[in-house]
């Protein structure tokens, strides 16, 4: 199998003339059918740091499957951060082997949060497990090979009339994410899709856990189906800020006008406009959001795939950026704004709390949320408390991915969550 380089993600991401990809389904590694006589979901967590990484991954395996009360685990999900790619592989393990859920999935990642606490740059484990009555969980592990004409991704489990959520957990260096996401609301008719990008400084370094079998490359996952009550939210870490303006010329990703003006003194302008507040903030990071979609009357927050400007070369009004931008894209600044994610958070939260009974909830945080960005331990403990769930366990991803827009996306600054309880009852 050919190695796909961070290079070549972006050629599959935005598949160039006479490059094709396809996502092609096989039978799922794992078919749970659970049933638990009529009782309620249940989840719990449990974060264990410090001392030798296995010994770590035992203590916060036993903390959720003590916070369960004696309900058999159906599904589990490990977060290992802070430690190298040979110990993480041995802590997945353990974690799996202690907690003994039917399905298990898990991945190396930036940082880990759970309960009230988070952890980043110190070896630590956060597992989450849940007893979700009825539910069927299909577990997959997704790879890349490449055809004659074509990349595939293979491994897909088929989509089921009673599906209600797939997660997915993937390698940033070997798997076309961006690529698989974008086209996943056509395979998958719809189904959202919710999780991160792992964590791995270096092609090779990730390493991900699907039922007992710790891989390297690729992506892992399920599939959540039956009667389980699940709700998916997306929160948003950026706003836009100034007037929309149409790419009227650019090279890959290098833009050289915007709205028919060099691209640096267009930006320049719209950000002299601002409110003292959002000036300073745009110094702080300034980003470009690219819209979903060109049709729609108006554009706001969440509409746009958003990413960093790298630079602004004003003696050239040349401005550089992440990714590539097509020409006639309509696009929009946007800044990173903390107090606004966590008002987005809370208003998702609030929302929630009036539609499901939550017992418990996975979070992935795409840069830059979390200690760097933002507040993660003060966001779990609100999605904690507003939801008044007992499990709660959050990642730091390089990448979360969520149902945005009318598609599932790849969303470098969000933070995607999936919910599990019970329906609210109305007088």
């Amino acid at each position: 199998m050919d190695e796909v380089t961070p290079q070549n993600y972006a050629i599959v991401n935005n598949v160039p003339i006479g490059q094709k990809w396809r996502i092609l389904r096989v039978r799922s590694l794992n078919l749970s059918l659970i049933g638990h006589n009529g009782h309620m979901t249940r989840c719990a967590d449990g974060l264990a740091r410090g001392g030798h990484v296995e010994d770590t991954a035992a203590r916060a395996a036993q903390r959720a499957l003590d916070g369960l009360q004696g309900r058999a685990p159906d599904v589990a999900t490990i977060f290992i951060a802070g430690s190298a790619p040979e110990e993480a592989e041995s802590a997945l393990l353990k974690a799996a082997e202690v907690i003994g859920a039917q399905t298990v999935i898990g991945c190396t990642s930036d940082g880990v949060v759970a309960g009230t606490h988070t952890s980043g740059g110190e070896p630590a484990v956060s597992v989450w497990a849940a007893s979700i009555p009825g539910a069927r969980i299909r577990s997959f592990h997704l790879e890349v090979i490449r055809t004659q004409d074509s990349l595939a991704v293979v491994g897909m489990p088929q989509r089921r009339e009673d599906d209600k959520v797939a997660l997915m957990l993937a390698d940033p260096w070997s798997f076309p994410a961006g690529g698989f996401v974008d086209g996943s609301v056509k395979a998958l008719d719809h189904l959202p899709l919710l999780g991160g990008l792992a964590g791995g400084p270096s092609p090779g370094s990730v390493r991900m856990l699907t039922d007992g079998r710790v891989v390297n490359r690729g992506a892992v996952g399920l599939v959540l189906g039956g009667p389980a009550n699940a709700h998916v939210a997306v929160a948003h870490s950026t706003r836009p800020v100034g007037p929309p303006m149409t790419v009227t010329s650019a090279d890959s990703d290098v833009l050289f006008e915007l709205a028919g003006q060099r691209a640096a003194e267009a930006i320049d302008r719209v950000v002299a406009d601002l409110t003292g507040h959002d000036q300073a903030l745009a110094s702080a990071g300034l980003l470009v959001g690219r819209v979903f979609d060109e049709y729609a009357d108006d554009h706001g927050v969440g509409d746009f795939a958003v990413q960093p400007v790298l630079e602004i070369d004003r003696s050239t009004g040349r401005v550089y950026v992440a990714d590539p931008i097509d020409v006639g894209t309509t696009v929009r600044l946007h800044v990173i704004d903390p107090d606004s994610a966590r008002d987005d958070i809370a208003s998702v939260v609030q929302r929630l709390s009036t539609e499901t009974v939550a017992d418990g909830a996975l979070v992935f945080y795409g840069s830059p949320r979390g200690p760097i960005g933002g507040d993660s331990e003060g966001d779990v403990l609100s999605i904690r408390r507003g939801l008044a769930a007992t499990g709660v366990s959050a990642m730091l991803t390089r990448g979360a991915i969520g149902p945005v827009s009318g598609g599932n996306r790849l969303l470098g600054f969000a933070t995607t969550m999936l919910i599990l309880g019970g329906a609210v009852e109305t007088p």
